[in-house]
């Protein structure tokens, strides 16, 4: 299956999400910020580079996702990156049971690790020369 596919497939899924973070938040910038995220993950990362599906989707991805966006510089501060991983959590907790990738309890488990990817955010913007 090609990118093009599963970014349209991907289009239903996000459309049913966004459904399901105005029911649970009531701020519109904190649910275009998660959807905005979950379409970077979904469409711009996992169905071009891994060509798979959210359902198909395991732990060494979602890692190799993050590490890509803290090397590319995806993120402009730290808390931008905490809004990643707490939409990956959200978006992940959300799928319905047919969609759940099998890994899900790891990838649940990667979002918890804040302390983790923040050192790692740290580092590269040391290396970068900000501080």
């Amino acid at each position: 299956m090609n990118d093009e596919i599963i970014q349209e497939e991907n289009e239903a899924i996000i459309n049913n999400f966004s459904k399901y973070l105005a029911k649970k938040f009531n701020n519109p910038r904190v649910i275009k910020k998660h959807l905005s995220n979950v379409h970077l993950l979904i469409n711009d990362y996992l169905a071009v580079d891994f060509e798979v599906k959210p359902s198909e989707t395991d732990s060494f991805q979602i890692e190799e996702f993050l590490n890509w966006c803290i090397s590319k510089w995806i993120f402009n501060t730290s808390s931008e990156l905490i809004s990643v991983l707490d939409s990956i959590k959200i978006f992940f907790e959300y799928l319905p049971s047919h969609n759940n990738p099998k890994e899900k309890k790891e990838i649940l488990e990667i979002c918890e690790k804040r302390d983790y990817y923040l050192k790692k955010f740290k580092g590269q913007e040391k290396l970068l020369g900000g501080y």
